[in-house]
């Protein structure tokens, strides 16, 4: 079960202060439900900023927090490899794509010197105009 962490009400003018558990526990709620710092940051009214910063400011501390339930861990890591082979795919087809394209560029450059050695000093002049 996800325990879900209060957090205080902003008011204007007055500034929040949080202690390093507070801190530590709506990390950690945002990653045990595999949430993003931008999802939480517009869940709970705090900036994502903030958020970023308290991440790297205790990123030693959460990967015990990510793993913390093992359940999701396994969901997670299923996930992660099922994604890594669609990108991997996709990865595959950009390449070769990449490749493709450039042997096309090639062969257009090539017709294109071709065609400016065959007609010459006029090809140029008539393609200024």
């Amino acid at each position: 079960m996800i325990r879900s962490v209060e957090i205080p009400e902003y008011r204007s003018g007055r500034r929040r202060r949080f202690s390093k558990s507070e801190k530590l526990a709506i990390l950690g709620e945002a990653a045990v439900r595999g949430e993003s710092i931008s999802a939480l940051a517009r869940r709970s009214g705090l900036g994502v900023s903030l958020l970023f910063r308290w991440r790297k400011e205790f990123a030693t501390q959460l990967p015990a927090l990510t793993l913390a339930d093992p359940k999701t861990a396994q969901i997670d890591a299923a996930e992660m490899a099922s994604r890594m082979q669609s990108l991997e795919a996709d990865l595959r087809w950009l390449v070769n794509e990449n490749r493709r394209l450039w042997e096309r560029l090639d062969r257009f450059e090539r017709m294109a010197h071709a065609e400016l050695e065959v007609g010459g000093s006029s090809v140029l002049s008539s393609a200024r105009l």
